[in-house]
């Protein structure tokens, strides 16, 4: 059995001001766990070095407001992810560019750092892959802890498989 791989994500967006990039509820626990193998972020419209704190965490209850995303398949063979996009964080379903983060509480996983020149890239090890349980009531969050000073031209997503 092979794992189907997928991406979501943007380019070239410019922020609404809120801090979650990418947000991912999976479906009813009769669908598939979720396993987030890769975040990353970038911005090509700052030339000057500048770090901004990024996290990965979950929120409960009020859930963001999103740009709906749509799954992309890594391997073209595979049916259609089990996750559609849409704007609210519903179950089975993603989103990127949060307008409104909603007043849900978060629980922060891993915190970390990123130069805007550089960008950033987390690629998981087996060990670390984050696993969102099918039917979990919270949705992921991926995104900056405090919205950058810059918020034009910015291209993230992360990669995840179905288990």
């Amino acid at each position: 059995m092979s794992l189907r791989e997928f991406t979501v994500g943007t380019k070239a967006a410019t922020l609404a001001g809120a801090t979650t990039l990418v947000a991912i509820r999976p479906a009813a626990a009769v669908s598939a766990n979720i396993g987030l193998l890769r975040h990353w972020a970038g911005q090509y419209a700052n030339v000057t070095s500048a770090n901004w704190s990024i996290n990965f965490g979950t929120q409960a209850a009020t859930l963001p407001t999103l740009v709906s995303a749509t799954p992309a398949k890594v391997n073209f063979q595979d049916a259609v992810s089990v996750i559609t996009g849409g704007t609210a964080a519903a179950a089975g379903t993603c989103g990127v560019n949060a307008s409104a983060e909603g007043g849900g509480t978060v629980t922060d996983i891993w915190d970390d750092v990123m130069n805007s020149v550089n960008g950033y890239l987390r690629v998981n090890t087996p060990s670390e892959v984050e696993v969102l349980a099918a039917g979990m009531a919270s949705c992921s969050r991926f995104g900056f802890t405090v919205a950058p000073s810059s918020l034009t031209l910015w291209n993230f997503g992360e990669a995840f498989v179905e288990l």
